[in-house]
This record gives C-alpha cells, structure tokens and sequence, in this order.
C-alpha cells in the first residue's frame, strides 16, 4: 500500500513538471509573436569613434621648427569647430612666444658679432698700418746706412767696416720686419675670415628664424 502510494505521487509530479515546461514554453513563444505592419524600418546604431569629413584639407605648420631649434608649438587661436572658411581665411594662429624669445636671443648675439666685427677690423687695420710705417722707417734707415757706406770710401778701413756692419745690421733688420708684415698680415686675414664666417651664419641663423616666424 506505502509503495503504490510513493508511485502515485511520484506520476504526479512528474506531470506537474510536464505541465509547467509547457506552459513556460508557451508563453515564450507568445512573446515574440507580433502583428505585421507596414511603414518605415528604423535602424538606430550607437557607437564611439572619430567622425571624418569627407572632404578635408591638411594644413601644416612651419616646415623648418627643427633647424631653428623649436620643438613643441601650441595653438594660440583657432576658428570655432564648424566654421566655413575659404582659401586664404584666417584659421588659427601659432604660439610665438618660445621663437620670439629665441629670436630676441640671436638678435642680440648677431649685435656683438657685428661689434666684435668691427672691433677686429678696426683693430687689424691699426696694427697692419703701424707695420707699414715701422717698415718705411726702417727701408729710410738702411738707406741712410748705405749713403754712410758710400761716403766713408775714402775713411779709414775701420770706419768703412763700421759702416758696412751697420748697413748688414738695417737690412737684416728691415728684412726680418718684412717677413713679420706678411705673417701678421695673414695673421689678421684669417682672423678677419673667422670672425665673418661667424657673424654670417648667425645672419643666416636670425634670417631662418625670420622666415619660419612668417609661418605661424
């Protein structure tokens, strides 16, 4: 009796458990029956990313930032987002302010190259022309010492050698002044070189600077 008992209770949940599968069922395939309709089949996708127009056109900064020693520029102004411009509008302005304290430095280094410039030029063309001068004075000097040769031919041989031995002595001397005319003079000319081949490559410099500013 305890068994049929433990049998009869055992169908009936069985079938309660096959009852409510199907219904569940049921209603899950009623859920997505729908009537049909005509008209417009909307898609609406969201998502994130980057819009890119169309048609665009690139604009570059200055092309020679690195050979003037500049290397992060920021926007100072720019046209709102949106904004229709034609060929040759206004559209945004560099930062200038590390180029124009950059500027302001090689300009003020290309002044003391100009006045060291002319310091040196200055300074070569006195000391060139004192050389000159001291080589005249002394071209008269062995002059005079030759005249004192020819005169004391009828001297005795001890005031004739006098003679002789200063005249070798003014010419040895004018002689020695000329080879040192012509070492100083290469002297001042490479000096002269030097510092014009410096003072050009800072014009060169300031002008690189001047055309890059133009730039921005």
């Amino acid at each position: 009796m305890k068994r049929n008992y433990i049998i009869i209770i055992s169908v009936v949940v069985v079938i309660v458990i096959v009852l409510l599968l199907i219904t569940r069922k049921e209603k899950v395939n009623e859920s997505i029956v729908v009537k049909a309709q005509r008209g417009d089949f909307q898609v609406n996708v969201v998502t994130t990313g980057e819009l890119e127009a169309k048609n665009s056109e690139e604009i570059l900064g200055p092309s020679g930032l690195r050979t003037v020693g500049i290397w992060n520029v920021q926007i100072s102004e720019i046209v709102p987002e949106g904004t229709l411009v034609n060929e040759g509008d206004f559209v945004a302005t560099l930062d200038r302010t590390e180029i124009s304290n950059k500027l302001k430095d090689v300009q003020s280094e290309l002044d003391k190259l100009e006045q060291q410039f002319i310091k040196t030029r200055l300074d070569t063309t006195l000391e060139l022309r004192n050389a000159r001068d001291e080589l005249i004075n002394l071209k008269f000097e062995m002059e005079e010492k030759q005249i004192v040769v020819d005169q004391s031919k009828y001297e005795p041989p001890a005031t004739i050698r006098q003679a002789e031995l200063d005249y070798e002595k003014a010419e040895r001397t004018y002689k020695q002044a000329v080879k040192n005319y012509e070492l100083r003079f290469e002297q001042s000319k490479a000096k002269m070189q030097e510092v014009s081949t410096t003072l050009d490559q800072q014009k060169r410099k300031l002008q690189a600077m001047m055309t890059v500013l133009e730039e921005f």
